[in-house]
């Protein structure tokens, strides 16, 4: 209905689309927060209950993101080419 209108930039239309945006976002907002919140709490409890393997657990699930992403300068995977690449650039 709004990009039938050919998307208006204000009026009734823009508006109404304006203020359900809104409210998605809010909505999203506090998903998020409550989903946070529910893993904090359960952090403090394992913790607060000496639980110390649940806790850890729970803290690498939440916390310990994988870094090992393969970085590929010209299509070289090894570490060493790629260092002798960069260091031709630079």
């Amino acid at each position: 209905m709004w990009r039938d209108a050919r998307s208006p930039s204000s009026g009734w239309l823009c508006h109404i689309k304006n203020s359900y945006k809104f409210k998605y976002k809010l909505a999203v907002k506090q998903a998020f927060r409550a989903y946070e919140n529910v893993h904090c709490d359960e952090l403090g409890e394992h913790f607060l209950n000496k639980n110390i393997p649940e806790y850890w657990k729970l803290w690498n699930k939440k916390f310990n993101k994988s870094l090992h992403n393969t970085v590929k300068i010209d299509g070289l995977n090894s570490n060493k080419l790629k260092a002798e690449e960069f260091a031709k650039i630079f």
